[in-house]
């Protein structure tokens, strides 16, 4: 992987759109404070809160973007970093959700999303 030019995600569902997920601002030495890559069968934890908000924001079962509220990765990360959220209040947790994996990033910022085809 390479975070030289900021982090890129790509995604397609079935009807042949493809989203890229594009973070590219460079914000205190980094375009992103933390990733993880989780295989989607290991986080059933976070299938009670997708169905949660999918009924709160009326969604669609395909939705697979989310923005974490109370979050434990951030939570993990606070523990472990000298600059936490306490320095940087507006830190967001995003979650996206593929039928293969869990992909979860600490950003400052949202990212820019792009929709191909």
């Amino acid at each position: 992987m390479n975070l030289q030019k900021g982090l890129t995600l790509r995604f397609s569902n079935l009807s042949g759109k493809i989203y890229e997920v594009i973070y590219d601002q460079y914000i205190n030495g980094s375009y992103i404070w933390s990733m993880r890559l989780v295989a989607e069968r290991d986080r059933q934890d976070l299938l009670d809160l997708v169905r949660e908000a999918q009924n709160k924001h009326q969604t669609d079962n395909y939705t697979s973007f989310y923005k974490m509220e109370s979050s434990d990765f951030l939570e993990w990360y606070d523990g472990i970093a000298m600059l936490g959220s306490e320095h940087v209040p507006n830190v967001e947790h995003h979650v996206y959700i593929t039928s293969e994996y869990v992909i979860e990033v600490l950003s400052e910022y949202e990212p820019k999303v792009n929709i191909i085809g």
